[in-house]
């Protein structure tokens, strides 16, 4: 099949893009994205991208868990499996909003006649997007994951750590479960950094959190706070061993 022909032959709408980004894919269509596995996945060449399938059905889990017990808004989840040339994918409804980590590169208020600025970034746009988004994870995203608990970590029987650990420890085969006597995991997003958090762009509310591949039944204090960082601190973490083998000894059985 022409890698450049739409895989859902229109079912979602125009085809838009497809972006290879060496270990994955990425199908954008009028109203869907779909992340998939490589086509050399299924020749057994290195993708660089560990558990690509139990990745991608971790994603889908996540999504249905966080629809249909909370109210926290995220991309509505059309399907997942494998397609006819064997890769996994993952297909969901296309976010239109504008990160969190974007906010503020320009005033997001000019068109309704109360700009802040008429060129360049915009500090007040920014402010106010993070203020918006800091009051809405911990009112309504963080109470509410953890309110989801289980005697198990990971989810479903795969357990993916957070990216600062996996993609630290890129050695492990595995991460095993570890198991409790009671239900001391709760549910993390396990990325909840700017860069996965939709913003309205007119109100600069938060309209979607996404990328949930890392979900999983953790220690509640391993949903750090990535949302309140910058880039080059959120990047920080993944040099913070001290941090990462903390976490690892909370994780490991």
């Amino acid at each position: 099949m022409d890698q450049n022909l739409d895989p859902f032959n229109g079912k979602y709408g125009r085809l838009l893009e497809i972006k290879e980004i060496g270990s994955k894919d990425y199908v954008t269509t009028e109203v869907s994205f779909t992340k998939r596995e490589p086509l050399r996945a299924t020749k057994d060449e290195a993708t660089g991208w560990k558990w690509g399938p139990q990745r991608l059905l971790n994603e889908a889990h996540a999504l249905q868990i966080v629809a249909e017990k909370t109210s926290i808004p995220v991309p509505k989840l059309f399907e997942h499996g494998y397609d006819d040339q064997g890769r996994y994918y993952v297909t969901m409804e296309r976010i239109h909003g504008l990160s969190l980590s974007e906010a503020g590169k320009e005033c997001q208020m000019v068109g309704a006649g109360v700009g802040h600025a008429t060129s360049g970034p915009c500090n007040e746009c920014r402010q106010t997007a993070r203020h918006n988004a800091d009051t809405f994870i911990r009112e309504q995203v963080l109470p509410q994951l953890q309110q989801l608990s289980s005697n198990e970590t990971g989810l479903n029987g795969f357990l993916l750590p957070p990216p600062r650990i996996v993609e630290t420890r890129e050695d492990r085969e595995c991460w095993p479960v570890k198991k409790s006597g009671s239900k001391i995991y709760v549910l993390i997003h396990g990325d909840l950094a700017s860069h996965n958090i939709s913003i309205n762009r007119s109100t600069l509310e938060v309209e979607h959190i996404y990328d949930w591949e890392h979900t999983a039944y953790l220690p509640a204090e391993m949903e750090l706070e990535l949302w309140c960082m910058e880039g080059r601190e959120y990047y920080d973490l993944f040099k913070n061993d001290q941090l990462i083998e903390s976490e690892i000894s909370l994780i490991t059985p």
